[in-house]
């Protein structure tokens, strides 16, 4: 669900009070207007409000007009004539047609302020995190499928590569086997190592790792191979905790602290 907000463009009056901005007498008040239009209803606010309201998080899922106020604005003066003409449009756009542009108006958003790719990732992974305890974030609870890891799994693979490559190996990174279809543990498991290798762990030794973390709180899980054979990284097996984000993390994690245990031998 989305925030209404409404483009005025001719005098009215209310019925009741509500806050709102003015942009009668700026010298580019249709391009203002529209800007402050399409930010309120952009990706980019919603994860800005989250990071910085007071209101985030309470009873009512909600933001206030401080909120917007604190939004660093871009500077109208100096943005080029032809992104005016697309702030504009997309207003109108937004405003009129029954199919609303979203995605168009997000790319917008995020390049006008100079994020890149990587941290459009992650403020789309926190908004669907977030909103895990709202009627329409429950996707965020649901038990994961082998879909549903696909892409953290890549990820994942694709960021530990250049580590294992220049060692003359190639990252593999797999469902550990002792995960069988009827599996319903609250944990899903992960198998880092080398291609040629297979992480091989007593079940029994999995079970205490992961009553120990239940036990605990915690939120992942990682178990050394014998004779450095790889390791199984285990996640609490919901969505929220298998995004790109996570992955990106957890790969982090892994080349700082744990990429030994996978037996990796420098070629000189």
């Amino acid at each position: 669900m989305r925030d209404t907000h409404y483009l005025v463009t001719q005098a009215v009056a209310f019925s009741q009070s509500y806050y709102g901005y003015s942009c009668a007498g700026h010298p580019e008040e249709q391009t203002l207007a529209s800007l402050i239009f399409l930010l309120a209803h952009s990706t980019l606010f919603r994860y800005f409000a989250l990071m910085v309201s007071k209101s985030q998080g309470a009873d009512r899922m909600m933001f206030i007009k401080q909120d917007f106020d604190t939004l660093p604005f871009p500077d109208i003066a100096k943005i080029p004539t032809k992104t005016k003409t697309t702030i504009r449009s997309l207003a109108q756009r937004l405003q009129h047609d029954a199919s609303k542009p979203w995605r168009e108006i997000n790319e917008f958003v995020f390049r006008l302020y100079g994020l890149d790719a990587d941290a459009v990732q992650v403020a789309e992974d926190t908004l669907f995190s977030a909103a895990s305890y709202r009627k329409a974030g429950k996707a965020a609870l649901d038990r994961t499928t082998r879909d549903t890891r696909a892409d953290f799994v890549q990820t994942l693979r694709e960021a530990l590569e250049p580590y294992f490559d220049v060692c003359g190996e190639h990252a593999a990174v797999r469902e550990a086997e002792f995960q069988l279809d009827a599996w319903r543990e609250p944990w899903f498991f992960l198998a880092v190592s080398r291609e040629a290798d297979s992480v091989s762990v007593n079940p029994s030794l999995m079970r205490k790792a992961m009553d120990a973390a239940n036990q605990r709180g915690c939120s992942r899980i990682i178990v050394h191979a014998p004779r450095k054979r790889g390791l199984l990284l285990g996640l609490l097996n919901q969505r929220r905790w298998w995004t790109v984000t996570r992955a990106r993390l957890c790969a982090q994690h892994i080349i700082r602290q744990r990429l030994g245990e996978c037996g990796l031998v420098e070629h000189l």
